[in-house]
């Protein structure tokens, strides 16, 4: 655009600094305009989108005698004892295990690929799925990104099992996380040996796995005991945690679930999911609708 003129024979001091304040907030505006911009040319700077490993979903197990037996070890996460522990962190305890998996996922979700796998640390063999992250990249992969994700679903079954215990008392329906475990172990690629980290937890059989609710304050399948457990996990702790994002199987007497987020006070912990003390707010708060079972827990209303 034009370069402004100053007129210094006329105008105050104050009067100039007024003008060029104006002129460098202007200047700056249309610089973030053209760097940000993306329509109809190119942009001086874009967001670059995360690339995904690549993969083909193959659905069938595996013949399990033509693949590599693979060791290392697995990590176990212990549950909290108090709410007061979800503030802490929980130690790991190591073990060895030797296992199998299949070259290709069966299955994908929005940010994780799914693998057959053989657990053959002790017979019998117990058939099991892994859980790596899609996305390429050293932080995506880190052992500190596949902690945060454990130490979620160790605490969403913490707060699980006290729902459970308390929803049995008028005969409702229970949750129950699926075990998740850490495994570490290496991987060949090119003649070197790579870390590989990935999520081990049991295989459900037969089981139709739905999303009942995401981090985002969406109900995309209504269940009143899901709904609660979320309320629930929010009084229980003090108001310091809400467990959502509920995947899993229904069944006659339970939910299964896996994969959880959580939004927490705390931002430094659960990951990029935890949308902090406004999540809290806007994406649970301000959209929960308190039903039947919050009334029979006695959590207050919403």
């Amino acid at each position: 655009g034009p370069i402004s003129q100053f007129d210094f024979s006329s105008a105050s001091v104050e009067e100039l600094v007024r003008k060029m304040v104006d002129v460098s907030v202007s200047v700056v505006k249309e610089s973030i305009n053209i760097t940000s911009s993306c329509g109809g040319g190119s942009a001086v700077y874009r967001h670059k989108e995360p690339v995904e490993k690549e993969y083909k979903l193959v659905k069938e197990i595996p013949d399990w005698t033509t693949l590599e037996k693979l060791t290392g070890s697995v990590y176990s996460y212990p549950l909290p004892n108090s709410p007061e522990e979800v503030k802490k962190d929980i130690k790991a305890v190591p073990k060895p295990i030797s296992y199998r998996v299949a070259h290709h996922p069966f299955a994908k979700g929005i940010e994780r690929l799914a693998f057959h796998g053989l657990d053959e640390t002790y017979p019998p063999a117990k058939p099991v799925v892994f859980k790596e992250f899609i996305r390429v990249g050293a932080k995506e992969n880190s052992l500190e990104h596949y902690q945060e994700l454990i130490l979620t679903q160790t605490i969403a079954s913490y707060f699980a099992n006290g729902f459970s215990k308390e929803i049995l008392k008028f005969g409702g329906k229970q949750i129950t996380y699926l075990k998740t475990k850490l495994v570490y172990s290496f991987k060949t690629i090119g003649g070197a040996k790579v870390k590989r980290y990935s999520f081990m937890e049991p295989f459900l059989r037969d089981a139709v796995f739905q999303r009942f609710n995401n981090n985002a304050g969406f109900v995309s399948e209504y269940h009143s005991t899901l709904e609660a457990y979320c309320h629930y996990t929010y009084e229980r702790s003090a108001h310091y945690v809400v467990v959502t994002d509920l995947q899993g199987a229904q069944f006659a007497d339970k939910f299964i679930v896996t994969d959880p987020a959580i939004h927490c006070v705390d931002t430094l912990r659960f990951g990029r999911t935890n949308h902090g003390p406004e999540g809290i707010k806007e994406l649970f708060l301000n959209k929960h609708v308190c039903n039947r079972v919050c009334s029979a827990l006695g959590l207050p209303t919403i």
